[in-house]
């Protein structure tokens, strides 16, 4: 009974105050102990670090400043590359003479990366062996084709001729031939008619035998045979053989004719293909079309390295830039925006743009566009980025393409 009064909470009233407290607001009595715990720690920390005189010191007082309005400059910074928004492309126009390893030129001569040319300047001389090679070729083709052209002039001219030769020459000699024999052959009936009458007059009266009166009857038919026969001939030669010769001739004509215009075409085509080679030739000389500073059209691949390079002995195809000559006038920054930025990023904004090349110059510039779909050379990463256009205002002069600049867009 002694020892359970001695535990009784009115032995102990700091005990019976935190079963009140707990009872009464639901504070764990064990908090409270950890509270004390942290707060008398936090003292004697600030006590050993701090002494009290420390606070007298004005050293030492916190930094304060006044508090005023002002506008937040929320800008997204982002890296790109100054280039042209007006290039002038200076691309390969030597047509492919084959597929495969042939469909290429090779760069002879080109001039370096930055030179100031002047329109019509020399940029770049290609291969032109081949084509030179070829253009040899070509012209022994076209010398046989002229050959082949004279040729058959000369045969429709004898087509001709021969046409004209029959129709006033052979068939007037044999229709002449044929009338003489006709005039021939009707005084030799009119003679043997002759003969015949008096024959029959002298047999009547007793002149000349029977078998003398039948020759002489049978002369009649005879020369009338030959005349129908000559008439005959005659005809024949003006209904059949006149038309069939004339039908020959003519087409003679018309295949000579036909030979000479395919003859004809042929040297046109070989011709015209001469002059192409030698347009593609003129065309290994590569000169600028307008005035500017040449930079080389290479280009990079999705993973960064150099997928085509313009140098001396490099293959270019057809239709593939090699220099470009851009417009200093009008340059911007091409940069890419990260998607967790693309939504506050749009064509219109104003942009701040330093140059790493010039650290103390500060441009001003304008969003022109921003693309819809993101950039498929971002393979490598996750995170998608969106090509965006910052035209620069007042382009300082000497500002060449290619230049790394930081652009921050004021969004």
């Amino acid at each position: 009974m002694k020892t359970a009064h001695f535990c009784s909470r009115a032995s102990f009233p700091w005990l019976r105050f935190q079963q009140d407290c707990v009872r009464r607001k639901g504070i764990s009595w064990f908090a409270v102990v950890i509270a004390l715990v942290f707060v008398s720690a936090a003292a004697g920390a600030t006590f050993w670090l701090k002494p009290w005189e420390a606070f007298s010191d004005t050293t030492n007082a916190p930094l304060t400043t006044v508090a005023f309005v002002d506008n937040f400059q929320h800008m997204v910074i982002e890296r790109g590359e100054v280039e042209s928004s007006s290039n002038t492309e200076v691309r390969c126009e030597v047509k492919s003479r084959s597929f495969g390893a042939g469909s290429s030129t090779t760069i002879l001569e080109i001039v370096p990366e930055g030179t100031h040319v002047k329109k019509g300047d020399l940029i770049c001389r290609l291969d032109s062996s081949a084509l030179e090679n070829e253009r040899n070729q070509q012209q022994i083709i076209v010398i046989q084709s002229e050959s082949a052209v004279a040729q058959a002039r000369a045969n429709l001219k004898s087509a001709e001729i021969a046409r004209q030769e029959y129709l006033e020459g052979t068939f007037k000699v044999e229709e002449s031939t044929f009338e003489a024999e006709i005039a021939v052959n009707e005084e030799n009936l009119r003679r043997a008619k002759d003969y015949a009458e008096h024959s029959k007059e002298l047999f009547a009266k007793g002149y000349v035998t029977k078998l003398q009166l039948e020759a002489d009857q049978f002369a009649v038919i005879n020369a009338q045979t030959e005349l129908k026969n000559s008439n005959t001939k005659l005809l024949s030669l003006r209904e059949f053989t006149k038309p069939k010769m004339l039908s020959q001739l003519d087409a003679d004509i018309a295949v000579q004719k036909a030979n000479l215009e395919q003859q004809n075409k042929t040297l046109s085509l070989d011709q015209e293909k001469l002059r192409t080679i030698e347009i593609e030739i003129s065309k290994c000389e590569v000169k600028a079309p307008v005035d500017g500073q040449v930079v080389y059209a290479n280009e990079k691949s999705r993973r960064g390295g150099s997928e085509v390079v313009i140098e001396q002995g490099a293959p270019v195809k057809e239709r593939q830039p090699i220099v470009r000559l851009p417009d200093p006038t009008q340059m911007q920054v091409r940069t890419k925006i990260n998607e967790a930025r693309i939504n506050r990023v749009r064509a219109g904004l104003g942009a701040i743009i330093h140059l790493d090349a010039y650290p103390d110059l500060e441009l001003r510039g304008t969003v022109t566009k921003v693309e819809d779909y993101a950039d498929s050379s971002s393979w490598w990463t996750t995170v998608k980025e969106y090509a965006a256009l910052v035209r620069i205002h007042d382009p300082p002069e000497g500002l060449r393409p290619g230049l790394t600049a930081e652009v921050k867009i004021q969004v």
